[in-house]
């Protein structure tokens, strides 16, 4: 079963078992419609006892994660749900998971590599494509991007000069 993670635990919070959840997701709200989810490698999901939203942090309380320490020991994990469960998206918006991996073209059909990261820190998501010259940096703006084809697996962009490596 394919994962989608939508969050990571950076603390504790409190002493009762809570975490802090930094959101890897637009809607952090959707963590207040989650049953479940899984926690780092866990192959069977925690019930989601309780989630509030404050500032830019998930407060989250889960199953079998009761005092201090033990939240504390899930420190750095991911938090995932089943890929079938993600919330659908805006038309040309896309979950990062489903954008590494896919083999990037130029308009002309050559092969400029893979996607190996996608950064959202910036005014736009930028891409990190590993070709054979080296990584690149390609914003994610239409200046740039002709075509994102999930089926085919593939990103067709339209460089300018020394974008490529």
């Amino acid at each position: 079963m394919e994962k989608t993670i939508i969050g990571k635990i950076v603390a504790s919070h409190g002493l009762r078992g809570h975490v802090r959840i930094y959101p890897l997701t637009d809607e952090a709200s959707r963590f207040k419609k989650l049953d479940s989810v899984y926690v780092g490698d866990e192959t069977k999901r925690r019930q989601v006892e309780s989630v509030s939203l404050h500032k830019n942090m998930v407060l989250t309380k889960l199953e079998g994660v009761d005092n201090r320490d033990q939240a504390d020991s899930l420190r750095d994990v991911f938090v995932s749900i089943p890929k079938e469960e993600r919330m659908p998206l805006a038309h040309n918006r896309y979950y990062i998971s489903d954008l590494i991996g896919l083999a990037v073209y130029d308009t002309e059909g050559r092969d400029l590599g893979q996607v190996l990261d996608v950064s959202t820190g910036h005014a736009n998501a930028v891409l990190t494509v590993k070709g054979q010259g080296g990584d690149s940096l390609v914003p994610m703006v239409k200046e740039f991007i002709q075509s994102v084809d999930l089926e085919k697996g593939q990103i067709v962009i339209k460089p300018i000069k020394g974008m490529i490596k």
